[in-house]
């Protein structure tokens, strides 16, 4: 009897034993995909594991070292930083933007492409768009580290464009240079670009645009060479504090244009030697309270429903020494309203029609 009730004890305990194993082994962490191996070959469509994040191979890969090409980012995981430039990991932003283009990036983490001019200055030319267009676009931004010394030329097209409700992080510390009829920075169809930081756009027609419902927010822009330098339409909204542009413009537009229904919020502004500083029409509405305007043909021109908000501005000479007056401060035309109450030092000049419903509102100088 009492063997058996050893037989018994001895049963018990090793089933328990092989349950605390088996349980045991299901507690370790799990590894799918597989993380990527130099000893393996991988076909097209294989996915592994590589620095915390998923990636799936674009075409077949021997066993060997690891070579970006062959492979692209797929799920990202844990923060990332891609190292763009000469001697970097990718020596051009459009391969590295291939290598990431159809990833996830999980919720809570960011996909930085970074561009170093660590290894000496870095240019590329595109001749075509560069669409933003990400599904996870959001957590990725692209960034470089001397915007002086970071060139992106669009020798015949539009430069980074953006549309159909995607939305894109950052682009910080870098220059652009393009040509007369196209854009430098284009939102459409409610899209959304973040941040845009410390960004030079040279000679693009319209240095940056928003349409049809997209956003901008740029907290800090240069531009040159423009047509027009920032332009919102058809319920477009771009949100510009302090810019600080000095270039003329063309005859109609300028400086910021809002026209269709789009919208401008640019307090703090300072404008300078534009043919036009402020341009309003079929609707479109700018608010740039507390700016400065001078040295320009037209300071401010509200037409056609355009309605242009400056409170407490400082027009021409009033804003310092070395400060031109504008030819004209205010100018409202077939409809158009200023409003233009406490402003700095002398009364604005002004130009208005008459039975077309045209407004200037001011109380003369501050």
């Amino acid at each position: 009897m009492k063997t058996f009730r050893n037989l018994v004890r001895n049963l018990t305990l090793a089933a328990l034993c092989s349950l605390a194993a088996a349980f045991s082994t299901k507690a370790l962490a799990q590894s799918y995909p597989p993380a990527w191996s130099s000893s393996s070959a991988y076909a097209a469509g294989d996915q592994v594991q590589l620095n915390g994040n998923v990636l799936r191979a674009v075409i077949p890969s021997t066993a060997g070292s690891f070579i970006y090409s062959h492979w692209e980012l797929w799920d990202v995981r844990a923060n990332t930083t891609l190292m763009v430039g000469v001697g970097q990991t990718f020596t051009n932003l459009l391969t590295a933007w291939n290598y990431v283009h159809n990833a996830r990036v999980t919720d809570g983490a960011y996909l930085h492409l970074y561009i170093s001019t660590a290894h000496g200055a870095f240019s590329e030319t595109f001749t075509s768009p560069f669409s933003l267009d990400q599904d996870s676009g959001a957590n990725i931004s692209i960034m470089g580290d001397k915007p002086g010394n970071i060139i992106l030329t669009f020798s015949a097209s539009n430069g980074f464009v953006i549309d159909s409700a995607h939305a894109f992080g950052t682009l910080e510390n870098l220059t652009m240079n393009g040509a007369a009829n196209y854009s430098g920075v284009a939102a459409s169809n409610s899209a959304t670009i973040g941040q845009i930081i410390n960004l030079t756009v040279n000679n693009f027609g319209n240095s940056f645009t928003a349409t049809t419902n997209a956003n901008l927010y740029m907290p800090d822009f240069g531009a040159t060479g423009y047509a027009q330098a920032v332009t919102a339409s058809l319920g477009g909204t771009v949100n510009c504090p302090n810019v600080n542009l000095s270039a003329r413009g063309g005859i109609e537009g300028g400086d910021l244009v809002a026209t269709q229904g789009g919208i401008i919020y640019a307090s703090g502004a300072s404008l300078s030697n534009s043919n036009t500083a402020l341009y309003a029409n079929y609707g479109g509405i700018i608010y740039a309270s507390g700016s400065s305007i001078w040295g320009c043909t037209t300071g401010c021109f509200a037409i056609e429903g355009g309605k242009i908000y400056v409170e407490r501005n400082t027009f021409g000479a009033n804003v310092g020494a070395g400060a031109q007056p504008n030819e004209t401060d205010l100018d409202a035309k077939l409809g158009g309203l200023i409003d233009a109450f406490l402003v700095t030092g002398t009364v604005p000049t002004q130009s208005i029609d008459t039975g077309y419903g045209s407004y200037i509102f001011t109380n003369g100088a501050g």
